[in-house]
């Protein structure tokens, strides 16, 4: 497997070599179907993702799991088809365990009322579990924009949604980082067992961060490149930097913010202001809270 030499930083700052594989294996181009999950590996994810497990069970059993049967897979859920590496990420072994999209609470939540010529717009697409939900939703028509800028997870991403070709509507696929200026940035890629943990700060990427160069651009450069004037749908989960993602949506003119924002929480702890609170002081309200989401409609 090839890779691009990344430097991992450690607990002093300093930083030590690293490898974060970004090309990705001969399998990941093999057709679409021709790598279903026999039995075991069903089985083994099943039980190791399993609810209510003994805290002490959960990560030898998930070892195991990634040791024996680490993918790629490919699966169909949510009426899509995935191609799927559990032993590196989060999101893959939700879908392979359970046979269904993860958060699906908050789809439902964020995507009500979605019509056909709308615009959603996900700020850390991670595989695409929201992105091409949601072209699913509104095909043939209306227009999703990804964005992913991790360079291994964008390349799953791009697979999903060439492996759905007929079945989604318009996708823009971007690898960048919606940033506070436009340029390169620092991006810490998780390259453990979650690769959809990756941020512009580094404590947002856990122990595993490695840190890549990036291309960046502000939100609203973003918006006018792809020609997006109204947004349905918005997602931002960026590990950690949603406040200044916030931020960047309330200086878009009023017209241009989503009706419906979702937003991580789960790393508020390293956000520089409340970003929930800013948006409520905004007009906007909250129509469905998780433990690690929020979701927010605009009051008309």
């Amino acid at each position: 497997m090839s890779g691009t030499a990344l430097a991992m930083a450690g607990k002093n700052g300093s930083a030590k070599a690293a490898s974060l594989p970004v090309v990705m294996p001969a399998e990941a181009d093999a057709p679409f179907g021709s790598l279903r999950p026999g039995f075991f590996a069903r089985a083994a994810w099943g039980l190791a993702m399993r609810r209510g497990l003994r805290k002490g069970l959960k990560k030898p059993l998930r070892r195991l799991a990634a040791r024996a049967f680490p993918g790629p897979f490919d699966v169909m859920a949510g009426g899509l088809c995935w191609r799927l590496w559990p032993a590196e990420n989060y999101c893959d072994r939700i879908v392979l365990a359970r046979r269904r999209l993860p958060e699906v609470e908050e789809h439902e939540a964020l995507f009500e009322g979605l019509e056909a010529g709308d615009v959603v717009v996900d700020i850390g697409a991670n595989i695409g579990t929201y992105a091409l939900d949601a072209a699913r939703r509104m095909a043939p028509g209306g227009k999703v924009l990804a964005v992913e800028p991790s360079p291994r997870t964008h390349a799953k991403l791009a697979a999903n949604a060439a492996a759905n070709r007929g079945r989604i509507g318009d996708v823009s696929l971007r690898q960048i980082a919606v940033g506070e200026k436009a340029g390169t940035v620092t991006l810490f890629a998780n390259a453990g067992s979650n690769a959809g943990q990756s941020s512009l700060l580094a404590e947002g990427a856990g122990k595993s961060g490695v840190a890549v160069t990036v291309e960046a651009l502000p939100l609203a450069e973003l918006l006018k490149d792809e020609g997006i004037e109204a947004i349905a749908a918005m997602k931002i989960d960026v590990e950690g930097f949603e406040d200044r993602i916030v931020d960047a949506v309330l200086a878009l003119p009023q017209e241009a913010w989503p009706r419906r924002l979702q937003l991580e929480t789960e790393h508020r702890a390293l956000w520089q202001h409340d970003a929930v609170a800013r948006l409520r002081e905004a007009g906007f309200a909250a129509v469905l809270e998780t433990t690690e989401n929020v979701v927010l409609q605009r009051r008309a």
